[in-house]
């Protein structure tokens, strides 16, 4: 029997005199600063009555209380004796008795609790579950005690909930999760270490709160509000208020911004269905990926969102885009087909107490993925304020272009094309310039690029072309023929246009022009993995009258194995191999490659950037067309091009 010395101390703690505990040693103390959850405290008492009930040992019985989150709220606290735990000073404390006769007693307490109480062993397999914990599950306890998450075969939206994490300490996370009647759920969560009587960790005991309630999250809701309805991950929405939520704790926070590469070719190539088949599946991979701590959702499109909070958020994020970047790199298998995608990650991270707004972190996780993506794929970047700057620059400049698109800044030139031969000008490529009333005249390179990022180059494109249809017209009147061909270019996203040739057969019927004196540029990039609707497209803008070539061809060498699959009238030779060609070897050869190739499929050639007699004769003893550059003629504006057409020299 124990002692009156130990039944005082029981009396001390707990207001009454329990029974003695013959359990081993299992420990679970949360420092006092640590009140999981943020609520008051039932302190769970697992003692061995020969190591602690022998004599007045108070300090190490306190050392060994176990804390866990209790329903009780509004209760002072107070720290007690010399362990440094926090006790309640008005809370019950629960002495559990589990003595071989009363083994039902513990079961009984932990599934009074509302909140989900779990504990794993050092292999994360359970060795405790409580009723909260398997109505979250829609398992019974005996079909998970001694088996892991996974062998247990829960949902992949269920694990991160019941992941031991890192079990060398406490720790407290946010963890979004799907139950089985497929809503999501929200749930605080506080793990740590159960150790034995060497202090050696033993597993791990974590508690979870559900605060769906709090979010207005914890009924079915329409997708529109809570989830994507394609993956059923949470939506923009929902991971922009998580993230609120774990910055407004002080939690240490990370988000990844994940963007799919080149996700528009199979979707085109394979249809919709199959695209979306590929977006069910990436959302899976990437709930796979995920640890204690991780929440995913599905912000639009091809982009995904991973939200890491823990202390060393950044760090976890960083092999979280890791585990990512292989996972999506393994093939992808719809419809018969093998299918190979990348993505850029952008990375953002706050440390906690840094008051960092949720929309904006996520902003800057979205800006580093751009980054991430313009230097390749695989690739993960991470935020860094330059970055932010840049972005606040490309903002600006959005706002710039509206207006000079608005009011009357941008302006076409036109630079000739001559006959390396004859030396006579045979047409004119149109190109853009910009006239800046603080920069003044900037080239295409300065704001192109913003454009296509903001989608600003649809109505700038088709701008450009209503205007170089309009000086095409009156270069037919002032020449009395329709022999001269006008080259516009059109961008990856025009060419993706639905009413693409509705559209240009209109504004060439507008304006009086016959659609065999327009030649429409796609840069290779368009051309490279030729899809079926692509493919499609050109034919029907062939059949339509027009006049289609391949802008900078060369610079991407897979292009060269498909071209003849592509029925266009002209490759362009890009400036770089005619600035070269009498450098070195490889792109003296890669000019002759594509002239030959170019004459083989009956194409023409047109070589750019010409700047020297040498170059234009070498490329018309290769058998060379055309050509334009500095040589010939720089970019005029319509009057100045005017008067060369008609005087028929640059």
């Amino acid at each position: 029997m124990p002692s009156n010395h130990a039944r005082d101390v029981r009396r001390e703690i707990s207001g009454f005199a329990g029974a003695a505990l013959t359990l081993p040693l299992c420990v679970a103390v949360f420092p006092a600063g640590l009140s999981p959850l943020g609520m008051p405290l039932i302190l769970v008492v697992i003692v061995s009555v020969l190591s602690y009930f022998s004599g007045w040992r108070a300090a190490a019985l306190f050392a060994s209380l176990a804390l866990i989150a209790g329903e009780v709220a509004g209760l002072p606290a107070k720290p007690v004796d010399r362990a440094g735990v926090a006790l309640a000073a008005t809370v019950p404390v629960l002495l559990i008795e589990r003595m071989r006769r009363r083994g039902q007693a513990l079961e009984d307490t932990l599934d009074s609790s509302g909140e989900v109480i779990y504990a794993t062993d050092r292999r994360a397999r359970f060795s405790l579950v409580n009723c909260a914990a398997t109505r979250l599950m829609g398992r019974t306890r005996e079909s998970v005690v001694g088996l892991t998450a996974e062998e247990a075969g829960l949902p992949a939206e269920l694990r991160p909930l019941f992941d031991p994490g890192e079990s060398g300490g406490p720790g407290r996370s946010t963890e979004v999760v799907v139950d089985p009647e497929k809503r999501i759920r929200v749930f605080q969560t506080a793990r740590t270490a159960l150790r034995d009587r060497r202090g050696d960790v033993r597993g791990v005991l974590g508690i979870a709160r559900d605060i769906s309630a709090g979010l207005e999250y914890s009924q079915p809701a329409p997708s529109s509000v809570q989830h994507d309805p394609l993956t059923g991950l949470p939506n923009r929405r929902f991971i922009t208020e998580l993230t609120s939520l774990a910055l407004q704790q002080g939690h240490d926070a990370a988000v990844l911004w994940i963007g799919l590469d080149r996700f528009k070719v199979p979707n085109d190539a394979l249809g919709h269905a199959a695209g979306d088949a590929i977006l069910i599946e990436a959302a899976r991979r990437l709930v796979g990926c995920l640890r204690s701590r991780g929440s995913a959702a599905r912000i639009g499109g091809d982009e995904f969102v991973i939200l890491i909070e823990s202390a060393g958020a950044g760090d976890e994020a960083r092999r979280t885009g890791e585990r990512v970047l292989e996972e999506l790199g393994r093939s992808f298998h719809v419809d018969g087909f093998e299918l190979r995608l990348s993505a850029g990650i952008g990375l953002a991270r706050a440390s906690a107490g840094a008051g960092t707004d949720a929309r904006r972190l996520l902003a800057n996780a979205a800006i580093a993925m751009r980054r991430a993506k313009a230097a390749g794929a695989g690739s993960i970047c991470e935020f860094d304020t330059p970055m932010r700057d840049d972005a606040d620059r490309r903002l600006s400049l959005e706002v710039e272009l509206r207006r000079a698109l608005a009011g009357g800044e941008l302006a076409v030139f036109f630079q000739p094309i001559l006959s390396l031969r004859e030396r006579d000008i045979r047409g004119f490529e149109a190109l853009l310039r910009w006239r800046h009333p603080e920069r003044g005249l900037l080239p295409p390179a300065e704001f192109l690029p913003a454009a296509e990022e903001t989608r600003l180059i649809v109505p700038i494109g088709w701008f450009m072309i209503r205007q170089s249809l309009a000086w095409t017209a009156n270069l037919n009147e002032s020449l009395g023929h329709r022999g001269m061909t006008i080259s516009l270019n059109l961008s990856e996203i025009q060419f993706a246009q639905p009413d693409l040739l509705q559209t240009l057969r209109g504004a060439v019927g507008e304006a009086a022009v016959d659609p065999a004196q327009i030649c429409l540029e796609l840069t290779e990039s368009v051309v490279a993995a030729p899809s079926p609707a692509f493919l499609s497209t050109v034919v029907e803008l062939k059949r339509a009258g027009f006049r289609v070539a391949v802008d900078d061809f060369g610079v991407g060498y897979s292009s060269l194995s498909r071209i003849h699959r592509i029925p266009v009238d002209t490759l362009k030779i890009d400036r770089e191999f005619v600035r070269r060609m009498h450098q070195g070897e490889n792109d003296f050869a890669m000019v002759k490659t594509i002239v030959g190739l170019a004459g083989g499929l009956k194409m023409q050639s047109i070589a750019e950037g010409i700047e020297t007699e040498q170059q234009a004769d070498t490329l018309r003893e290769l058998g060379c067309a055309f050509g334009q550059g500095f040589l010939f003629g720089r970019p005029a504006e319509p009057e100045k091009a005017m008067a060369m057409a008609v005087g028929g020299a640059a």
